[in-house]
């Protein structure tokens, strides 16, 4: 059958269309490959320039670092272990009290230990407080069993809210109220520690070196005039200018894990453990009666203590302890 001529012309439109739709095709790869192929250009170049700018910054941050030694002081270390802790004077003890105490639980560096512990804990709110997850109040937690030694911290909030007379009041209160709990424990005062002299200057948390001080001149009367043991925390962590090291914490104040060490350190081996303090005592009570005895024209002298005589309070019992008023 013969084509017709609109039959014909409309095939020739359809052949045409196909042809242009195949071009189209072509144009748009040809784009799609050209895109790519700037992009790739584009990647290249950007990783070339960033190699390019990678040494430059290398440099200054070696030159940086070269710097900061000279600007920041590093963070301080201390040549002590775990091991320099004499974990057996600490045996049955108790800690009670604030960051201080609070610290050397959070290290776990006397595990034989029972702590009743918070940073916010002071000589007011220990009445108040919940440690852990008793129902019972930090102090009362004393109640609850026999120890052989109590240590208290308090103090660095007590700087910066009220004045040390309100503090030593309320101290002297709390001491004769453990003590009414553990009539047999030897109880010990841990002074306040120092502080760096950034920290000083700067009166962070109202903290200064002077009112450091004075706070623990206070605690020294109260353990002087209760009978209790003063640890002199200053003895074992000021360094030769009377300030804590540089570098210990963040804000000068808060001891880290080297100082806490250093802390128990000095605590379980400069101390004197007043039942050989007795024996000592006893043993040079018993020289010098044998040595009386043993001369003819000397009179035995009785070692009993007199009954009109008061014994002498227990306080600065730890070597090297005279508080440094530097």
């Amino acid at each position: 059958m013969a084509m017709s001529k609109n039959m014909w012309l409309r095939k020739q439109e359809r052949c045409k269309r196909q042809r242009q739709r195949r071009t189209k095709r072509r144009q748009l790869l040809a784009i799609i490959v050209l895109v790519a192929a700037i992009a790739a250009l584009a990647a290249l170049i950007i990783i070339r320039n960033a190699d390019k700018t990678d040494a430059p910054t290398s440099q200054t941050t070696a030159e940086t670092t070269d710097i900061s030694p000279t600007l920041l002081s590093p963070r301080y270390t201390t040549t002590l272990n775990t091991d320099d802790i004499n974990l057996s004077f600490f045996k049955n003890s108790a800690f009670l009290g604030n960051s201080v105490a609070d610290t050397i639980n959070k290290y776990n560096l006397v595990p034989s230990c029972d702590f009743y512990t918070s940073v916010n804990l002071d000589v007011d709110n220990v009445y108040s407080t919940i440690i852990g997850y008793s129902a019972t109040t930090a102090a009362d937690q004393l109640k609850t069993k026999k120890f052989n030694k109590i240590f208290l911290s308090f103090g660095e909030r007590e700087i910066a809210s009220g004045n040390a007379y309100d503090f030593a009041d309320s101290y002297e209160s709390l001491v004769e109220k453990i003590k009414s709990y553990q009539t047999t424990s030897q109880i010990y005062l841990i002074a306040i520690p120092p502080i760096t002299k950034s920290a000083s200057n700067a009166q962070t948390y109202g903290m200064t070196m002077e009112k450091v001080r004075e706070y623990n001149e206070e605690i020294r009367n109260i353990a002087s005039d209760l009978g209790v043991f003063y640890i002199n925390s200053p003895s074992a962590l000021a360094g030769a200018d009377g300030y804590l090291h540089d570098g210990v914490s963040a804000d000068g104040i808060n001891l880290n894990r080297d100082c806490s060490i250093e802390l128990l350190s000095y605590i379980s081996k400069s101390s004197h453990d007043p039942d050989k303090i007795e024996e000592d005592e006893a043993e040079t009570e018993n020289s010098e009666t044998e040595t009386s005895t043993a001369s003819p024209s000397a009179t035995p002298r009785s070692t009993a203590t007199p009954q009109s005589e008061e014994p002498e309070p227990t306080v600065n019992v730890l070597k090297d302890s005279a508080i440094n008023a530097d």
